[in-house]
Formats: C-alpha cells, sequence, structure tokens
C-alpha cells in the first residue's frame, strides 16, 4: 500500500472529461462513496485525483496486491480526522484487494464524519451506499471526420498536447491523428504513450505500427518519467501490456479463456454468436453467459443492452491481448475457422 498527499493537479489537466468530473461531483454531493469503473488505461486514476482539487488535493492510498497491516485504517483514520471539515480519500487501484478495500471504505466511513471517498478499479467494491460511476474511453470521430463542428476531438487533442515540442496537428494532419487515437480504442494511457514517440515517428508510420503490434509499441522507455496527467509512475502504468496484464491476472481461468477466444471478433458479439464459436468441452455453453456478464463486470467487455438482447465489445487492445494468449493456447486457426463459419452461414442476414 501506498499513501501520499496528492500533487496539484487541475481540471485544466484532463483533456475531455469534464462531464465525468462533473458528474463525479454532483454524485459526491449526495453519497460518501463513488467508484470509478473502467478498462485499463481509461483514466479512472486521473480522474479520481482531479476531484476536489479545486478546494484541496486529496489523500491518496494505492493498494498493489498488498496486505493491509493491521494498525493502517485506524492510523488512516486518525489523519483523515485531523486533515479538514471535509477531507476526500481517493482509494487507487482497488481491484488487486477488493475484498480489503471494501472492509476498508466501509471502515473509514463509519469512523470519519464527514468523509467522502473516491475509489477507483476494474469493477465496484459492493458495499452498501456505493455509488458507481462508468469510466469510458475518449470519444472517437468515425473515419474520414476528425473535426466536430472545426474542432478536433478530445482523443486528438489529448495526443497534441502530450506530444513533444513543435508537434502540430495542421495541414491536414487531424485525420492521421484520429485514425492513430481509433487504434488504440480513446485509450489515454495508450494516447499518452503514443505521443511520445510522435516526436521521432511519423503519425501514418505509427499507427501502422501500432495496428501491427500496439502491445509492443506501447512502451514507455527508461528515463522517460510517469505517464499521464495522473502522474504515478506505477509500472502498470508504463505500458499497455502491463496495464491490461494487470486486468488478465485478476481473472478466473474460465474467464482468460473466454477473452481469449473472444480475441477472434472484430466487432460487436452476440450470445448466440459467442456460444457457437468459443464454447466446448472447457467452457461450456450453460455457463457461457455468466462468463460474459463476469468479463463485463471487470471491465473487459463493454455491453450494450438492446431490446433484442445484450451485445458485448472487446477494446481493439484487449482484443490484441487475447490474440496473444490465444496463439500461445494453440487455438487460433480453429477459432478463426468457426468464427469464419458463423460469419458466413449463420450470422442473421447472412
Amino acid at each position: 500500500m501506498h499513501h501520499s498527499p496528492d500533487p496539484q493537479t487541475t481540471h485544466t489537466e484532463l483533456i475531455g472529461r469534464d462531464a465525468e468530473l462533473t458528474q463525479l461531483d454532483t454524485l459526491l454531493t449526495t453519497c460518501r462513496l463513488v467508484t470509478l469503473t473502467g478498462p485499463a488505461g481509461v483514466g479512472k486514476t486521473a480522474l479520481a485525483r482531479a476531484c476536489g482539487s479545486l478546494t484541496r488535493p486529496p489523500t491518496v492510498v494505492s493498494l498493489d496486491m498488498l496486505d493491509l497491516p493491521e494498525q493502517v485504517p485506524g492510523r488512516l483514520a486518525a489523519g483523515l480526522m485531523t486533515a479538514a471539515e471535509r477531507p476526500m480519500l481517493v482509494l487507487d487501484a482497488c481491484e488487486g484487494a477488493a475484498g480489503v478495500s471494501a472492509r476498508l471504505a466501509g471502515s473509514l466511513l463509519a469512523a470519519v464524519p464527514g468523509l467522502r471517498i473516491v475509489a477507483t478499479g476494474r469493477e465496484r467494491l459492493g458495499i452498501p451506499g456505493e455509488a458507481v460511476l462508468p469510466i469510458r474511453p475518449l470519444e472517437l470521430p468515425p473515419p474520414g471526420r476528425p473535426l466536430d463542428g472545426g474542432r478536433r476531438s478530445a482523443a486528438a487533442e489529448l495526443l497534441a498536447r502530450r506530444s513533444g515540442p513543435g508537434f502540430t496537428l495542421g495541414n491536414g494532419r487531424e485525420e492521421e491523428a484520429a485514425a492513430l487515437c481509433r487504434a488504440v480504442g480513446g485509450l489515454p494511457l495508450g494516447i499518452e504513450l503514443a505521443a511520445r514517440l510522435t516526436g521521432s515517428i511519423p503519425l501514418a508510420e505509427l499507427r501502422a505500427r501500432i495496428e501491427a503490434d500496439p502491445l509492443g509499441v506501447l512502451v514507455s522507455e527508461p528515463g522517460d518519467g510517469p505517464v499521464g496527467s495522473a502522474g504515478t509512475g506505477h509500472p502498470r502504468h508504463e505500458s499497455m501490456l502491463a496495464s491490461i496484464g494487470w486486468s488478465h491476472q485478476l481473472c478466473q481461468p474460465a474467464e482468460r479463456l473466454l477473452w481469449a477466444r473472444l480475441s477472434v471478433f472484430g466487432g460487436e458479439i452476440s450470445y448466440e454468436a459467442a456460444e457457437y464459436v468459443c464454447a466446448d468441452a472447457h467452457l461450456r455453453a450453460p455457463g457461457l453467459r455468466d462468463v460474459l456478464h463476469r468479463l463485463e463486470a471487470r471491465s473487459v467487455l463493454s455491453a450494450d443492452d438492446r431490446p433484442d438482447g445484450t451485445y458485448w465489445q472487446l477494446p481493439v487492445l484487449y482484443r490484441s491481448y487475447g490474440r496473444r494468449w490465444l496463439t500461445r493456447l494453440g487455438e487460433d486457426a480453429s477459432l478463426r475457422r468457426r468464427h469464419a463459419h458463423y460469419t458466413r452461414t449463420l450470422l442473421p442476414g447472412a
């Protein structure tokens, strides 16, 4: 566990997150615990640390798969009670110790009147009184429309702000920037890692490299310094491979297997498609829907509930990670054949 005062982080450092900051501030007026959930690299930590920073920096506790000593909650509560009239606490990276995080949050809320907690994690803590705010990747413009009303997207703006001196998106380069941001699925961490390479690699070439091997390209080199608005310097924030790998490590075996098999899908996934392509003796159909929902709860899959059912999608960088594992399992060719057969013969409208 790491406990530290937060550096001076302001709302202006977070690009494209005004709506989420407003939602978070509104929730905290009525709820004492708000959990920010979302996929790896989406910017939960930066958003949590920015909340309330216009009045005072929050106290930050980062949980990194370490057992909390018995005395820590008491010491932390004592410090928070003397820190301010309405103290703010950020419990970061709760997914590594969800049970401990939930107990700690509950104990502190009971012990410290007026305390507000913002927790971050891949999934909710699951305790009474918790409000959940899902954080999604930055919105991406469709191909051929890099500008919205003459303004570039928040994703492209983040790329421009985080790139080195002299970088500009003038002379019609907005579409190249938008395509690069689409290649990382609009994840702020992926965009910021890519921005470190824009000074040495042309945008079009960088996008091609990312599309070919995103997890091999999106890595912070030694000496580059902390990545992102959160500025934590944690190893999981230094590469998309490490960040997504942390999510993979927290999954159960059946969830990892389904994640790998779903990587053959390039777009939305119905339950029927997932069952046909992914189910077998090792991943039985009767329990498949439950595994899909668990991956959704862990922010591995995004879901769209429609009148005709739920459709899931594996973010592009999660898909790349899953393909690596599918190849290691020796199932890549067979799963691609099953997917191709489903698409040609069984997909509605085929």
